[in-house]
């Protein structure tokens, strides 16, 4: 399921309110001397909170980045089980306790990962089995993870499949193996999916049960393509050419770039899947695939609760900042600079006016089709707390297309 994610958000309203919120105890951060003197930080339960000026200095820009399935576990680790149904309801209870609108918040380089009991702990043995991991783009080689966390040494393997996501098999804890994708741009999910114009990028979106569908199936097909050493032992039916052929195919260095063209790839990939089906003694991979498939179809269950807390996520009066109405400052110097009595409208009375007339001009114009109907849909939610937030900010908009 989700568990890190970051989400960059530019934002005076929502820095001002998170500045004041009862649970963060912002500070300035001590070892990291800095010349920005907005800067500060919180830590709330595996989330870190940053405020700062973005890029031109004109902007605030707030930064929340961690675990959801830690905050879930009150700041503990990630090695239980994190199900959908909990991930929604988190989620609901993350966005209510900060107010973050969950339809216009934008995830960067999110991750989803699940967990599996191996029954045994694995160990660097069992991490050499993953040997190469063949993508589209050719063979990826893996990286070896070899760090120290509160839980101890954490072994495992990483591959950096392209810039559209990376992938990690690694121990967790106890006879815990987790594996992780991580989605740095949605170019494959939208293959995966099978509609161009499908594009993820907010954290409802990533929210969706659909989209956890076909992250959880990225994890399997990613899981399939790498090549899993099943152990061959010398002698026995096998013979003394094809016993040097398994050595030599079954060494990650032999992968290397620039050892093997397309073809000459192709042939060993299939040579030594062929051997490693007739004389391995192992199945490793068939277990590891079994035990991922199985685990993604428990987690992809939602109870009633879950369900009424995604529709509650996804209503588009979602009680947030951005759409409370801040009543007017009736004593500041530029109400006072007003000659005459004008109609008083609220932002949300403005924005209804808007939309309605560019439903005219679209429902004229364009057949109604479900992709392009909800790309519209969120673009005039992106609109909206734009022009809400232009409104309470007293500045200008820059409208693109």
């Amino acid at each position: 399921m989700l568990d890190y994610f970051k989400i960059p958000y530019c934002s005076s309203v929502l820095k001002n309110y998170l500045l004041k919120h009862s649970t963060l105890k912002f500070e300035r951060d001590a070892n990291n001397y800095t010349t920005d003197s907005n800067k500060r930080f919180a830590t709330y339960k595996a989330l870190d909170f940053e405020t700062c000026k973005y890029q031109d200095k004109s902007e605030d820009l707030v930064i929340i980045d961690g675990s959801l399935h830690r905050f879930f576990n009150d700041g503990g680790d990630n090695a239980n089980d994190f199900k959908l149904s909990a991930l929604i309801k988190t989620a609901l209870e993350f966005c209510k306790q900060f107010e973050i609108p969950p339809n216009i918040v934008k995830l960067q380089s999110p991750e989803f990962g699940l967990n599996i009991d191996l029954g045994f702990k694995p160990d660097e043995e069992f991490f050499d089995k993953f040997i190469v991991l063949q993508s589209d783009g050719g063979s990826v080689r893996p990286s070896t993870i070899d760090s120290k966390d509160k839980n101890g040494y954490k072994l495992g393997r990483y591959f950096t499949i392209s810039d559209q996501y990376h992938f990690k098999i690694y121990h967790k804890v106890g006879n815990i193996l987790r594996v992780e994708v991580r989605i740095l741009k949605t170019q494959k999910l939208r293959m995966l999916h099978g509609l161009k114009n499908y594009n993820p990028t907010t954290f409802l979106e990533f929210l969706n049960p659909e989209v956890i569908q076909i992250i959880g199936n990225l994890i399997l097909d990613t899981f399939d393509k790498i090549l899993v050493d099943e152990h061959i032992s010398d002698g026995g039916d096998i013979s003394d050419d094809d016993y040097k052929t398994y050595l030599i195919l079954k060494n990650p260095t032999t992968w290397r770039k620039g050892n093997l063209n397309k073809e000459e790839r192709r042939k060993a990939k299939i040579k030594i899947q062929d051997l490693l089906d007739k004389y391995g003694h192992d199945s490793v991979k068939q277990t590891i695939h079994g035990l991922l498939k199985d685990k993604l179809e428990e987690c992809l269950e939602m109870d009633k609760e879950s369900l009424e807390c995604f529709k509650i996520l996804k209503a588009e009066d979602f009680l947030t900042i951005y759409n409370r109405e801040i009543p007017p400052d009736y004593h500041s110097i530029e109400s006072n600079l007003v000659e005459e009595s004008r109609p008083c409208y609220s932002p949300d009375d403005l924005f209804n006016s808007i939309v309605k007339s560019l439903d005219e001009i679209y429902f004229e114009q364009v057949n109604l089709s479900l992709p392009p109907f909800n790309k519209f849909k969120r673009k005039l939610a992106d609109f909206k707390a734009n022009f809400i937030w232009a409104i309470k900010e007293n500045k200008y908009l820059e409208l693109g297309d």
